[in-house]
């Protein structure tokens, strides 16, 4: 790998059990050694997410700790991401554009907001060729979470003509669902 790219949400095990409701047995210092053992290892550009969540780690107080947390570890960039898409628990609220870019300048190096485009273009910019096997792969990812069109079609680099014609085969029938989220038509699998 060239790049590698790690998430730091918390800064101590309450706020970990808390974002990212882990197993048990995890503990959030072992997490941390983790991240810093890696950073330590790998010689390539070493990137790092941190996901904000407004009222649970979008304080002023609670991102300067996991930004010392951060620059301890010395990523070459951080990204600040929040819930642009519904999150599993329907109470979690997105930190605003505003917000994330204030916050953003209490990072070393200064984190790069990342909500733009919640997804990845697809790998080598070609679509399926079969609409069967679109089909597929566009439920796939709906499964893992739920998208709006556009984000669809970004994801998968297939026309949005395409990707409406495909959800709208597939809500008919009784694949897939939508719903209204944030202001905006979310699409997830049944």
């Amino acid at each position: 790998a060239t790049i590698v790219k790690g998430t730091l949400a918390a800064w101590d095990q309450p706020s970990f059990e808390a974002l990212h409701h882990p197993h048990p047995s995890l503990v959030f210092t072992t997490f941390l050694r983790g991240l810093q053992a890696m950073r330590a290892e790998f010689s390539g550009e070493y990137w790092m997410e941190v996901f904000l969540v407004a009222g649970v780690n979008d304080a002023p107080g609670q991102v300067a700790r996991i930004a010392a947390l951060a620059k301890a570890i010395r990523p070459d960039r951080i990204h600040l991401n929040t819930a642009v898409r519904p999150p599993q628990a329907a109470d979690l609220r997105a930190v605003s554009v505003a917000q994330l870019a204030t916050l953003a300048n209490a990072f070393t190096p200064v984190a790069e907001l990342s909500i733009s485009s919640p997804h990845p273009p697809a790998a080598g910019g070609r679509p399926p060729r079969e609409e069967g096997q679109l089909e597929g792969i566009l439920l796939g990812l709906i499964q893992r979470h739920p998208c709006t069109a556009a984000d669809i079609a970004i994801s998968l680099g297939v026309d949005p003509c395409v990707v409406a014609r495909l959800l709208a085969g597939m809500e008919g029938c009784g694949t897939v669902r939508a719903e209204s989220r944030q202001g905006s038509l979310y699409y997830a699998a049944v």
